[in-house]
């Protein structure tokens, strides 16, 4: 079920309690075919919920809480048994049997599950047949037997996820064409709003505004590595814009000193000016000199 969906289904029932508070029972007493429009709305949402109960309940089952433990084990049990199948082979000279039969526990739990459980089968249709010669080896029936139904309990919790998976597309399916059948008969609704404005004003005016549809961000749960990753991504955000600021913190500071070098110069400047101006002003006339003894 997609957000969208959820929003509009809240609608559905924002309306469907507005129709059913005591004081706007007159409405339905008083308009029979709108009582009678309101009563298939109001089976239709009530298969819309039945139906997203059914989905919430089959996304909270997929996988068993055990699925991992089992793989866990199952690894463990097929390494083992790897383990004395590949001492035997290698004591009668059997390399091919060698090489098949070398199954690590890294191999199990990685990869798909599938692959997985198809390795773990293999390894016990090349151990069974030398089972009496293995025995020797730390290979019995019964851990071989052990191994069979670890992987048997594995494949069964396999199934059920895709199991889960295609109903879930039914019931997404089914919900989706109920979702539209509402929306017809809310459709059918809204015609009779015009009808009832003037009689029915309050009720007109609160309809109207459960009519609408919130719309709500998709929210899900966040893991603790999710939730680490955020807030590291939110501390490398904070330490950029610290650094932006204190970049454009500087460049004024800069701006400010260069402003203040500049008012000083020409404050120089203007005191040297002045002073210039105020000073003794340099006499043009012709100096007279005094006639010399000699030419006289």
């Amino acid at each position: 079920m997609t957000t969208r969906h959820v929003n509009k289904l809240l609608m559905f029932l924002a309306v469907q309690r507005l129709c059913a508070r005591p004081e706007f029972a007159a409405v339905l007493e008083n308009i029979p075919a709108f009582a009678e429009s309101l009563a298939s709305f109001d089976a239709v949402v009530e298969e819309i919920g039945k139906g997203y109960r059914r989905v919430f309940a089959l996304h909270s089952e997929g996988l068993t809480a055990d699925k991992k433990q089992i793989r866990e084990d199952l690894a463990q049990l097929a390494a083992r048994v790897s383990a004395s199948v590949v001492a035997w082979a290698h004591q009668q000279g059997d390399l091919e049997l060698a090489h098949q039969a070398h199954v690590t526990k890294t191999k199990i739990l990685a990869g798909r599950a599938l692959h997985a459980a198809e390795t773990v089968d293999h390894l016990l249709s090349l151990a069974r047949p030398h089972l009496k010669a293995l025995v020797p080896y730390g290979l019995t029936a019964e851990r071989l037997e052990r191994l069979a139904q670890l992987n048997a309990s594995f494949l069964d919790r396999m199934g059920n996820p895709r199991a889960a998976i295609t109903d879930r597309k039914c019931t997404n399916a089914s919900l989706a064409a109920f979702m539209t059948e509402a929306t017809t008969f809310l459709t059918q609704l809204d015609r009779f709003t015009e009808i009832l404005k003037e009689e029915y004003p309050q009720f007109v005016a609160s309809y109207r505004l459960s009519r609408k549809i919130h719309h709500t961000a998709a929210t899900r749960s966040l893991s603790e590595s999710e939730k680490a990753n955020a807030a590291a991504r939110e501390a490398k955000k904070a330490l950029a814009q610290a650094k932006k600021d204190a970049h454009i913190t500087a460049i004024h500071a800069r701006a400010e000193a260069t402003r203040a070098k500049a008012q000083e110069i020409l404050a120089e400047i203007g005191e040297s000016v002045t002073k210039r101006e105020e000073g003794p002003r340099r006499s043009w006339a012709p100096e007279t000199r005094e006639s010399s003894p000699r030419s006289r």
